[in-house]
């Protein structure tokens, strides 16, 4: 009876042992801020090219940490964010920012996005979206900008082109044609200075001269 006793107080040693562990590395959650937009994504619908629009995104922090926001960017330059709260934004707490948007030589339908870089985990994100209906007078410019560039463009592939046939065409000057000893030495003769080919005949002289007496 003893002994199963002891048995029964060993085990439950045991598991109070490894739920402690357990606890210990699984821990508590982790205190973290949480970014929730009340509309995530705003349509500007249609507006003229060269409307300067402006829209306000609000959001609240539904973490249970402070939220610290570092940077707001958009994905182009027509895009301008705004107005965030530089001071920590508590759990529970509602802020704002603004966005504006230039649509001039923006036609058609835009979609830019705005990404909000904070403490919070994960990637944050709005959006904005518009279709743009284009000026007459800048999509006329815009059409004889682009004429113009591919003009240009042809152009150059075409002197390319025949700058390349013409390489390939031409003798190469660097290859020494085909020819007898005479002409080659002749060849060789023509690069030395005046002093220099003498000195050449000289020696050829001397050693003709040596071969005759050999012979004798």
């Amino acid at each position: 009876m003893k002994k199963l006793f002891l048995s029964l107080v060993a085990i439950a040693a045991v598991n109070l042992f490894s739920q402690a562990q357990n606890e210990k590395v699984v821990g508590t959650p982790k205190e973290s801020p949480q970014i929730t937009f009340t509309n995530q994504v705003h349509d500007f619908g249609t507006i003229q090219e060269g409307d300067v629009v402006e829209t306000v995104f609000e959001f609240t922090n539904t973490g249970n940490a402070p939220l610290t926001i570092q940077r707001i960017s958009a994905s182009c330059g027509c895009t301008v964010p705004k107005d965030w709260k530089k001071e920590p934004i508590m759990p529970g707490e509602k802020s704002s920012f603004s966005v504006k948007f230039n649509s001039k030589n923006k036609p058609n339908k835009q979609n830019k996005r705005i990404t909000i870089l904070s403490n919070a985990p994960g990637k944050n994100f709005a959006s904005i979206k518009a279709n743009v209906i284009p000026d007459p007078e800048l999509e006329k410019a815009r059409k004889e900008r682009i004429a113009k560039y591919k003009a240009q463009r042809a152009e150059r592939e075409k002197m390319q082109h025949n700058q390349s046939q013409a390489n390939k065409t031409a003798p190469n000057t660097n290859m020494r044609k085909p020819g007898t000893k005479k002409a080659v030495k002749a060849e060789s003769n023509a690069l030395l200075k005046p002093n220099q080919v003498e000195k050449v005949k000289k020696t050829d002289a001397e050693v003709a001269k040596e071969k005759e007496q050999l012979k004798k």
